[in-house]
C-alpha cells in the first residue's frame, strides 16, 4: 500500500481510482532468458481511499503485489508517493465528521500495515461502513519505531508531542471529539 500526497482538493474519487489503475498498470520489465522486455500487466484490483487533509487531499492505494507497489512509488507527478506513512494520514472523512478516530501503531509497527490483513485495512475499508462511524474522520499516525535502528528511536515524549501537534493542526473545529 502507498500513500499519495499533494492531490488537488477538487479531485474526485473516480479520478483518483483512474490514477490508481494507471499507476498500477505501468509496464514492468519482464526478464525472458537473457533479454528483458517491457510488458503491461493489468491491475487485477486496487483498493483506494481519498480524504481531505491540510487543504488538499491524501489518498491510499493498495496494490495486488509488492512489484506493483514499488513501480507506483517510482512514478512522478504533481503528487508524491510513499509507503512509510509517517505523521498523520487521513483514511476517511465523512461529509461533516463529528468524531476523530486516531489509530497509533506500536513498536516495530507501521501506521498502515499494523491495521491490515489480506489486503483489507479495517480502519479504511470496514470502519467507515459501520454505524455510527459513517460520520467520523479516521486517521492514523505513524512514526519511526524500528527497534533495529537505534538512531531512529525518539522517546515516547517526542512521539506524543509530535502526535498532539499534528492532530491539533488537522482539527479545524472544537465540535469534533478525538478518540
Amino acid at each position: 500500500t502507498i500513500r499519495v500526497k499533494g492531490l488537488s482538493s477538487d479531485l474526485t474519487q473516480e479520478e483518483f481510482d483512474q490514477l490508481a489503475r494507471e499507476l498500477g498498470s505501468a509496464p514492468l520489465k519482464k526478464k525472458r532468458f537473457f533479454r528483458s522486455s517491457k510488458e503491461a500487466i493489468p491491475v487485477e484490483s486496487v483498493t483506494t481511499s481519498l480524504a481531505p487533509q491540510f487543504g488538499e487531499q491524501i489518498g491510499t492505494i493498495t496494490f495486488p503485489s509488492e512489484t506493483r507497489k514499488d513501480k507506483a512509488i517510482g512514478q512522478r507527478g504533481r503528487w508524491s508517493c510513499d509507503d512509510k506513512f509517517d505523521g498523520i494520514t487521513v483514511l476517511y472523512s465523512g461529509p461533516r465528521p463529528d468524531i476523530d478516530i486516531c489509530a497509533i501503531h506500536g513498536l516495530n509497527g507501521n501506521a498502515f500495515n499494523t491495521w491490515s490483513s489480506d489486503s483489507v485495512m479495517w480502519l479504511r475499508d470496514l470502519l467507515p461502513k459501520t454505524e455510527p462511524f459513517e460520520a467520523s474522520r479516521v486517521l492514523t499516525f505513524g512514526y519511526n519505531s524500528d527497534l533495529k535502528d537505534r538512531n531512529s528511536l525518539s522517546g515516547i515524549q517526542e512521539w506524543s508531542i509530535d502526535l498532539l501537534n499534528r492532530v491539533g493542526s488537522l482539527r479545524t473545529t472544537e465540535e469534533v471529539s478525538l478518540i
